[in-house]
């Protein structure tokens, strides 16, 4: 790399270029494969007449796409009833998968604007929209803001890792500044950017982040947060809230998956949404809630994990995508559905998957406690699969507002990001109305007095209610608070207008006590909830914080017991009077009951616990107390726990011998924490050795193996794993072997070849597979025993699990005895085995001597072997030829190191119409001397200000693209001249920039990877790939459709018409200076024809099986078998790939697309992750969690692995999907029918 010169950096994507045998054939079409939408868009008109609707409601088009506007994300209201919205035209860029093209796109801005529509309430005219001029521009120059809340002068706005307050302080209605709120949210995944802005009472705002992004909140200016804290983790999934001046901050919730749905009542109850149908479509949320994750991250370890509220699965889809409740007086919307009862809520969710907006309906249940939700007929349908509603609100007309991303594709994963079947342009806004709803344009509020505000509290619409005393706070109306609190406190004004009152009051002045001790006797448990968080909300002495919450201790509701126990988290230096309320709620488990009795007995527990640990003096003062040693064991217990550190384990242990119960996992990770005190030892041990306890102490240890130091504890662990291992119990005999292989215990392994030889029954099956996966992990055990599994027993799960076993020994005799083994095997078996025979020294020296003396036959190894082997041994022949045959060879590209004279001699001519396309990757510091074609003083196709432009000596700048490159990153780019004269540039396949005149000059001698300023100052540095040069202007489809098309292989006299020059793998024609021909590592596949064919053929194949006529049972058992070991769905399974809950909905061709080729689309997180041990050994799998200390590698059928960093030598992911190719391919013909049979009814 040359030394940078002081300009900004540049922009480039990927590619992976495989040699094939010559074909006579065009370059493939692009596969279309990926899901079931086979039509084109429809014009919005079109669209509207394709929807379903109940009777009595009808769509109107609010807004469509139009030049610079659309993809539109969500809408929201401001107090004047201006209708917001903003776009993602830029939509998506993963700093996961190209941080330096991410951060490179927020720093220079983007196509993508926060926009306004002033007056969306009108009738549109038959045919057209209501708004049928572009909306004003508020904010442009943006990159993806998801999240959008009006607000006073402006609006806050989510961009990059920040949220800004977008201000108007001229009042023109465009933004002129703006202020930095907060920074430090991680830009890792481009949908699940902080959004679900909302404003809550107090002056909180929600916001809501995904499952991929991490984030350390910080303050702009660095100044500390109200606690104290600089920094605050916010990671992965969850809920969380701030303050308009960035002051505080705090996460809420632990999960769900990526929150796009989230809506507040007029009561105050909080729903939110999780995306993957897996029985959460809507979610009671309580401040510190545990929902379904695939987070790791709690907000403390023994949170309590919130039962299902709608199970099973049942929307149809894994990208729910709005929520919204119906509330408004006119009940037109809330009686979807039938006459629901008293209380009763619907609710509707924008679902893009199924292309629909479903409803559900919430009704109390018999003691008022909870809701009971069923889901009811879906409310719109349509038979155009571009409807694809991101979003969904009430709005201030009372009208259901629904927002559509209108794309044939929907799902972040379901093609590769820069697909050029992304629609970049088209998005429109709907709304539902029923025929007799009034068209009254709703009321500006900024024009009201602030009496005439509160008299819309409470009003007809629950929008306009909340915008109202919204609007009353921000006027800071302190005059009324004497009469906001007559109102809040009156029982006989209704009930959400005393709700609207109360908050208004709580951000005008204090709230006076004796308020809330009247609300806390409130007969509605919503009231009584409110008084409970208002407690803590506001300082006040502890005497009336007691005064208020010590009744509701015991509420019989229990959304009141979690407000209580919210708050005496909040209580700044709480007493040890407080503590006392905090251990009353800690009452003993529930042994009996039903699902939500039980968990709301943890969540209270849990609440009270996180309490008393952020007040330990007080705690101990209590424990210390007449009043502490008085408390029943368990609440004393919990006490105890709340304190931490030794003191819990101490007195634990002392409390143990007298519960009536086994330990909690919780109490296990204490003890085992300091399993170096005598006591604990002695009460972890005694549980361990008690057969009543012992099962269940063990599957704790095992719940926490990748979170704790198991090495103190391997001989207790140890004599426990023996004894159960030669039960006669083969449950008993089953955890036994978990044990030894999850905590590698080496001394296990008599008890665990003896279970070996067992007699395999139905019951001592699952014994038998354990103690093969253990003795794996242990990488030890008999090579008899392991051979004569393999050849002989009848049950498939147990030969492929002995063969497993067999080949992690490295001794020389086990491995011969193996490669002696593999021609016996199925194809599939053959793969298996010798990718983990590559895994280590031994097997990688059998396999290559193998391939050296030709006993070893190069098709049985697969991609992974070669990339395995070419890591040990890259400069041995036998590896070097496997990677060729493998396509690597077609992985080599033209390095270009910088230097003077480095290029590629390739004597070029262009003259009339031509294209010249490549791939291309740039080392940091692009500027001008980076050229990809030119002659000096004549003409460039280089790099000024970081952008790709054509530069010639007649005319200097013809044509530059508007995005600078990004260094690091691949990128296709292409420079097309018509037959006028006139140029045209292509990133990535879009058009990017065309010439304002022509140029008919033809140039010769040009050279490839030159610039104009070559040899003086240096040339090109970084890499080219697939080089195409055409005597022909290639049409902007014809660029789009072949740029991520390869013809490396193809014979010259089966090229495509046009195509004059072709440089790949080896082939660049004489190299100056430095230049040479390199492997490189990171770039996906580019089919050839010839490789396209073969792929043509497989999916016709199996496409023929996959709509055959199937049995469903046994496609059921093939799928528990074949897919839950990765996958998710109905809320069961592994932990390693997707959820599957609704895959039928994508079709028999996405579903063939998604099998056959796992790699070609994959959400970033679940590609391959390696970690290459300082052994030489090579682990693959997912990466389920990464700290300082270690990682950890979950792979199926395996415990997780928890690797030290001291053990490894490198990490890194591979541009490969975690699902192995070959899975059909090895299944029999009915099998496939029988499995897409049962795939088929996943909806």
């Amino acid at each position: 790399m040359r030394a940078p010169l002081l300009l900004p950096v540049a922009f480039f994507s990927v590619a992976f270029l495989r040699a094939a045998e010559p074909a006579p054939a065009p370059a493939p079409p692009r596969n279309i494969s990926y899901n079931t939408v086979t039509t084109g868009p429809r014009s919005p008109e079109e669209e509207r007449l394709s929807f379903t609707l109940p009777p009595g409601f009808e769509v109107e088009l609010v807004a469509a796409e139009s030049p610079g506007f659309g993809k539109f994300i969500t809408v929201d209201w401001d107090a004047r009833m201006r209708l917001w919205a903003m776009t993602a035209l830029e939509y998506p860029v993963d700093g996961n998968e190209q941080k330096a093209a991410s951060d490179a796109l927020f720093a220079a801005g983007g196509r993508d604007k926060v926009v306004v529509f002033d007056a969306p309430y009108a009738a549109p005219a038959p045919g057209q929209a209501a708004v049928t001029t572009p909306p004003r521009v508020f904010a442009d120059g943006l990159v993806m803001p998801l999240g959008l809340l009006p607000y006073k002068d402006g609006a806050l706005v989510q961009y990059g890792a920040d949220i800004r307050h977008y201000r108007d302080t001229d009042a023109d209605g465009r933004a002129d500044r703006h202020d930095v709120i907060l920074t430090g949210f991680g830009t890792q995944d481009s949908h699940l950017f902080p959004h679900q802005f909302q404003r809550q009472p107090g002056g909180q705002i929600f916001a809501a982040q995904g499952l991929f992004n991490y984030s350390k909140v910080r303050r702009p200016d660095g100044r500390p947060f109200a606690d104290g804290s600089t920094e605050i983790p916010f990671n992965q999934c969850k809920l969380g809230r701030f303050t308009s001046d960035g002051a505080s901050f705090e996460s809420l919730t632990a999960g769900p998956n990526n929150i796009w749905g989230l809506v507040t009542s007029r009561e105050g109850e909080t729903f939110l949404q999780e995306a993957n149908d897996i029985g959460y479509p809507v979610i009671p949320y309580e401040p510190g809630i545990w929902v379904a994750t695939g987070s790791k991250d709690r907000l403390r370890p023994y949170q309590p994990l919130m039962p299902p509220p709608l199970p099973p699965a049942q929307m149809g889809g894994t990208g729910l995508s709005g929520l919204a409740l119906a509330e408004d007086r006119d009940g037109l919307f809330r009686r979807y559905g039938a006459a629901a009862a008293d209380g009763a809520k619907v609710f509707f969710l924008a679902n893009p998957i199924t292309n629909t907006i479903n409803a559900v309906r919430a009704t109390p249940t018999a003691d008022g406690a909870r809701y009971r939700y069923e889901k009811l007929p879906d409310f719109l349908t349509t038979t155009d699969k571009w409807f694809r509603p991101v979003a969904i609100h009430f709005g201030p007309d009372g009208a259901l507002y629904i927002v559509d991303w209108y794309n044939k594709i929907i799902s972040h994963n379901e093609v590769p990001r820069a697909h050029p079947d992304r629609d970049k342009s088209r998005g429109r806004i709907w709304r539902v109305r029923h025929r007799d709803q009034s068209r009254t344009p709703p009321p500006d509020l900024t024009r009201l007095d602030d009496r005439a505000l509160l008299a819309e509290f409470g009003g007809p619409n629950a929008l306009v209610s909340r915008l109202a005393w919204l609007e009353l706070t921000d006027r800071k109306a302190t005059a009324l608070a004497p009469e906001l609190a007559q109102i809040a406190a009156d029982r006989a004004v209704a009930n959400d207008r005393r709700f609207a009152a109360l908050w208004a009051l709580e951000s005008l002045a204090p709230l006076p006590a004796a308020v809330l001790v009247s609300l806390a006797g409130d007969p509605a448990p919503t009231i009584r909830r409110q008084a409970a968080r208002l407690a803590a909300a506001q300082p006040r002495p502890e005497s009336e914080f007691l005064a208020i919450v010590t009744p509701l201790v015991a509420d019989p509701s229990p959304t009141v017991r979690a407000a209580v126990g919210d708050a005496l988290r909040r209580v700044p230096q709480a007493s040890p009077r407080v503590m006392a309320l905090a251990a009353q709620m800690g009452g003993a488990s529930l042994a009996t009951g039903g699902d939500w009795e039980r968990y709301d007995r943890e969540f209270e527990r849990y609440l009270a616990r996180w309490a008393m640990e952020l007040n330990p003096a007080a705690t101990t003062a209590l424990l210390d107390s007449p009043a502490g040693r008085a408390l029943p064991l368990e609440n004393r217990l919990l006490a105890t726990l709340a304190l931490g550190g030794r003191r819990a384990a101490l007195g634990l242990a002392a409390m143990a011998p007298d519960l009536a119960r086994s330990l909690s996992d919780e109490e296990v990770r204490i003890l085992a924490a300091h399993f170096a005190e005598p006591s604990a030892r002695a009460a972890l041990t005694a549980a361990l050795d008690q057969a009543g306890s012992r099962a269940v102490v063990l599957r704790a240890l095992l719940a926490l193996r990748t979170s704790i130091d198991a090495a103190p504890l391997t001989p207790a662990l140890t004599a426990a794993a023996k004894t159960l291992l030669i039960s006669p119990v083969p449950a008993e005999a089953t955890l036994g072997a978990q044990v030894a292989g999850a905590f590698k215990l080496a001394a296990a392994e008599p008890e665990l070849t003896t279970a070996l030889s067992i007699e395999v029954t139905k019951d001592r099956q699952p014994t038998l597979l354990a103690a093969l996966r253990a003795l794996r992990e242990l990488s030890l055990g008999s090579i008899g025993e392991f051979e004569r599994l393999a050849r002989s027993a009848e049950d498939p799960a147990v030969r492929d699990e002995a063969l497993a076993a067999f080949a992690t020994l490295r001794s020389p005799e086990a491995v011969a005895r193996l490669v002696r083994l593999l021609p016996a095997l199925t194809a599939g078996q053959r793969g298996n085995l010798l990718d983990r025979l590559a895994a280590h020294e031994a097997g990688a020296s059998a396999i290559v001597g193998g391939l050296r003396d030709g006993s070893m036959a190069s098709a049985d190894l697969g991609v992974s072997v070669a990339e395995k082997l070419m890591l040990r041994m890259p400069g041995d022949p036998a590896v070097a030829a496997l990677w060729r045959s493998h396509g690597g060879d077609a992985q080599r590209a033209l390095r270009l190191p910088g230097g003077r004279g480095d290029f590629a001699e390739t004597q070029l001519t262009l003259a009339g119409p031509f294209t010249v396309e490549c791939w291309a990757k740039l080392d940091p510091g692009i500027d001008h001397r980076d050229g990809l074609l030119g002659l000096s003083g004549v003409i460039d196709f280089n790099f000024f200000d970081g952008r790709f432009r054509v530069w010639l000596g007649e005319a200097n700048d013809v044509v530059q693209a508007k995005k600078k490159a990004v260094p690091g990153v691949w990128t296709h780019y292409a420079v097309t001249r018509d037959g006028r004269g006139f140029f045209h540039l292509y990133l990535n396949g879009e058009l990017e920039m065309s010439s304002a005149g022509p140029s008919q000059s033809v140039f010769t001698g040009l050279n490839v990877g030159r610039s104009r300023l070559n040899p003086s100052n240096g040339t090109t540095a970084g890499w080219l790939a697939e080089y195409r040069v055409w005597n022909v202007a290639r049409s902007a489809s014809e660029v789009r459709d072949a740029f991520d098309r390869s013809f490396a292989g193809t014979a010259v006299s089966a090229r495509p018409p046009g195509l004059v020059e072709l440089f790949t793998g080896a082939n660049w024609g004489p190299l100056k200076g430095a230049a040479r021909v390199e492997p490189t590592e990171d770039a996906p596949v580019l089919l050839t024809p010839g490789e396209a064919a073969k792929q043509e053929e497989k999916f016709t194949r199996f496409r023929a099986l996959a709509n055959g006529a199937g049995n469903r049972d046994q496609g059921r058992q093939l799928f528990t078998l074949l897919c839950l070991t990765c996958h998710q769905q109905g809320g069961k399974g592994g932990l390693i790939a997707p959820p599957l809950d609704g895959i039928g909905n994508t079709g028999v061709e996405a579903l063939l697309r998604n099998i056959l080729t796992p790699s070609a689309a994959m959400e970033s997180a679940y590609r391959t992750y390696r970690v290459v041990l300082k052994d030489g050994s090579v682990r693959d799998g997912f990466l389920a969690g990464d700290t300082p200390e270690a990682v950890v590698l979950r792979t199926p059928g395996a415990e997780d692995q928890r690797i030290t960093r001291g053990e490894i030598k490198q990490t890194s992911y591979l541009n490969r999907s975690l699902m192995p190719e070959g899975l059909l391919e090895a299944m029999p013909p009915q099998q496939v029918s029988d499995l897409f049979s049962y795939l088929k009814t996943l909806k």
